[in-house]
């Protein structure tokens, strides 16, 4: 039927250019944005697991910053051990110098400075060794909320070169008494009197009295006094008296050991507890100079073997958390990279497919625009009819 006032033939053609101009303005985006699914409207379900990868792939690249700070700060944190450890290897050998005792007290002297100069040096390094503002050797303490290395606490290794004496562990077993200092956790039997500081929890049976300070807490059995301060909480027995204090935890305890002045006359030269004597002056109505420096440097050697011993197991310690720290990387680093091919297999486009339908829909569209126009003219057929 031919009629002026309706061109069945031109909607049916500007039906066809229209689909074909959205499907070229798709192609084109895709070619544009390098995606096949850039939008929700693209295709819904796909574009909400993307979102939901990349989601994935945020949490594993901060992971990543993280264990990089890690990383760099174990890196900086072994790089001065291994300078304090030399320095402290040298100190030994000032100390054990300083205990022959067919040496002049000139020459103790000498040593004694370049005693110091180590010293100084070892704190001046164990000062400085911090990355992004943490300093695993000032007591500050690393915390990570997001990767397996949860806590890396640090240990304030000034104050231990100041005061000579490093966390040596735990002590149990079964003793007819004890004494001295233990600055881990004490636990066993101890038949008899308990003469110590300890640094760490009590635990086990002690058949006698205590005689020092409990800086953690107690959760064992006495037959006998408690003698002393307990830092921390009491949930045990106590078959005796409590001539102490009871804290609750509310007071901080030292965090490492202090090595008293051997020798209460000579606690003036001994300003820095684990430095070498500074001011040292003779004074023979007071003591001997040279045998109080012999006497001091004599019992230095074992306090610097223990420092370094600790020195050591800290190091191991830290290195065996880099190379976690690494591993952990390198697993983030894949987890990442097939995520990202995951998330790519699903929403990319096919730049050759792409390029190839462009072609296609480009001759598509003029051969719709040319039907438009055929259908165009199929009202000027009617002026015939009349001619």
């Amino acid at each position: 039927m031919l009629s002026v006032n309706t061109n069945y033939g031109a909607m049916t053609a500007l039906q066809n250019l229209s689909a074909t101009s959205a499907e070229k303005s798709q192609i084109q985006s895709r070619i544009n944005t390098g995606l096949a699914v850039a939008s929700a409207k693209d295709n819904g379900a796909i574009y909400a697991i993307a979102k939901g990868l990349d989601a994935d792939m945020v949490s594993a690249s901060v992971e990543q910053s993280q264990l990089d700070r890690v990383s760099s700060t174990l890196d900086v944190t072994l790089s001065a051990l291994d300078s304090i450890s030399d320095l402290m290897i040298d100190m030994k050998e000032k100390a054990l110098a300083m205990t022959d005792e067919s040496m002049t007290y000139e020459q103790l002297k000498a040593f004694n400075e370049d005693f110091n100069a180590l010293f100084d040096q070892a704190q001046t390094v164990a000062r400085n060794a911090a990355f992004n503002d943490i300093n695993l050797l000032d007591g500050s303490t690393l915390t990570l909320e997001t990767t397996s290395l949860s806590v890396i606490e640090g240990f304030d290794l000034a104050d231990i070169l100041e005061n000579g004496v490093t966390r040596t562990g735990d002590v149990s077993g079964v003793f007819g008494g004890y004494s001295g200092t233990v600055t881990g956790n004490l636990g066993g039997v101890i038949n008899g009197n308990m003469d110590a500081v300890v640094y760490g929890d009590v635990g086990g049976v002690i058949n006698g009295d205590i005689n020092g300070d409990i800086y953690g807490s107690f959760s064992g059995v006495v037959n006998g006094n408690v003698n002393g301060d307990i830092y921390g909480t009491f949930d045990g027995v106590l078959n005796g008296a409590f001539n102490g204090s009871l804290h609750n935890g509310t007071v901080t305890p030292p965090q490492e050991v202090t090595i008293e002045a051997a020798d209460e006359t000579a606690a003036e030269y001994l300003g820095r507890t684990y430095g070498g004597v500074s001011g040292y002056e003779e004074d023979p109505f007071s003591f001997d100079p040279k045998q109080d420096l012999h006497y001091h440097y004599t019992g230095m050697v074992a306090s610097i073997e223990n420092t370094i011993s600790g020195l050591a197991n800290y190091s191991s310690k830290l290195g065996s958390l880099a190379k976690a720290a690494d591993i952990q990387n390198n697993f983030l680093q894949i987890k990442n990279d097939v995520l990202m091919k995951t998330k790519g297999s699903m929403v990319d486009a096919d730049m050759a497919r792409e390029s190839a339908r462009l072609s296609a829909i480009q001759t598509k569209e003029q051969l719709g625009v040319q039907a438009l126009s055929i259908a165009n003219q199929a009202p000027n057929m009617v002026l015939r009819l009349f001619g």
